[in-house]
């Protein structure tokens, strides 16, 4: 038996072994004592969902590699045959190009087949990603139909994207455009914390207002690091907006694309001008209580399709990254 092997029966053991509602104990002996590890089922379920996904994720990753690469053979091939569609007509060879045109119906179709499936399957789990930034794919897809640039489509006129009509059905053609658009939003989503070594003051969500004392929502997270007052650009992007503007103080706006914004609220200081490209780190200003603020602190906010998201999610993901 295998070393990894024997590692995944161990577990299944102690799996079997674990009260299925009561936290339970492995006790290590050394020489030096023993080690106490706290430890329940739902853990061990969670550790074995994670690796049946890596691997499904390997394997997908496999196989759709191997397709591209037949793909891209077979739209070589269908090139080349509509080159010499006239050659093949006018020697009369007709019989010979309607056995290749079956030959390349025949690997479309099993094409198409092959990946209605495995395309489905990756648009759920990047869907579980983009949810757990805090968003949701009709809202990440919503923000795609407002930005330029998200994927693209073939020449309708070309003979690939013909036969891409002809075998691929209206469902799957839609999927996996929803699959570039996730794709693309979850490559541009900003993930890098905006100020270092920060605690969250106030959450987003419904709060009593710190100065007028109303009830109203919060569409940002409050952010405060006095050992490191720098204010970092969450990801890459361009500045739409740097200057003063109202109950916001002075404020930096950034945009992803794929309908992404970071806003930056009651700086000190600002260290970048509107039109400036920025990347994922860079300063771009300075904590501080510019505007209606009762004391100094970062308001961070993102947005999605205009849509204030709770920006708690995407910090916890960039500390599982630090």
């Amino acid at each position: 038996m295998s070393k990894r092997r024997r590692q995944s029966q161990w577990l299944h053991d102690i799996h079997a072994a674990v009260d299925a509602h009561e936290p339970s104990e492995i006790i290590i002996p050394s020489v030096e004592g023993s080690v106490h590890i706290a430890i329940n089922k739902a853990d061990i379920d969670q550790h074995f969902r994670r690796q049946k996904r890596h691997r499904r994720l390997i394997a997908r990753g496999h196989q759709v590699a191997m397709l591209a690469l037949a793909l891209a053979g077979i739209a070589a091939f269908v090139l080349n045959l509509d080159q010499k569609l006239g050659a093949y007509l006018a020697r009369a060879e007709v019989e010979e190009l309607a056995e290749d045109k079956r030959a390349v119906e025949q690997a479309f179709s099993l094409y198409a087949q092959y990946t209605r499936d495995i395309v489905a399957e990756y648009r759920d789990d990047l869907s579980s990603e983009v949810e757990d930034l805090g968003t949701s794919t009709p809202q990440v897809l919503r923000a795609a139909g407002q930005t330029t640039g998200t994927g693209g489509a073939l020449d309708a006129e070309a003979p690939i994207a013909k036969i891409l009509d002809q075998y691929i059905d209206r469902d799957s053609a839609e999927q996996l455009h929803e699959v570039a658009r996730l794709n693309h939003f979850l490559e541009q989503f900003p993930v890098y914390r905006p100020l270092a070594e920060s605690h969250i003051t106030s959450g987003f969500g419904m709060r009593k207002h710190p100065v007028t004392g109303r009830v109203v929502p919060h569409r940002g997270t409050d952010l405060v690091s006095y050992q490191a007052p720098d204010v970092l650009a969450a990801g890459d992007g361009r500045v739409v907006f740097a200057g003063r503007k109202g109950q916001s103080g002075k404020m930096v706006r950034v945009d992803h694309g794929a309908g992404i914004e970071t806003l930056y609220l009651h700086l000190a200081s600002i260290d970048v001008e509107q039109g400036e490209g920025v990347s994922a780190g860079d300063l771009i200003g300075v904590m501080g209580e510019t505007g209606q603020t009762d004391g100094a602190h970062l308001h961070f906010e993102i947005r999605v399709a205009g849509q204030p998201i709770d920006a708690a999610k995407m910090l916890r993901v960039a500390s599982r990254g630090d």
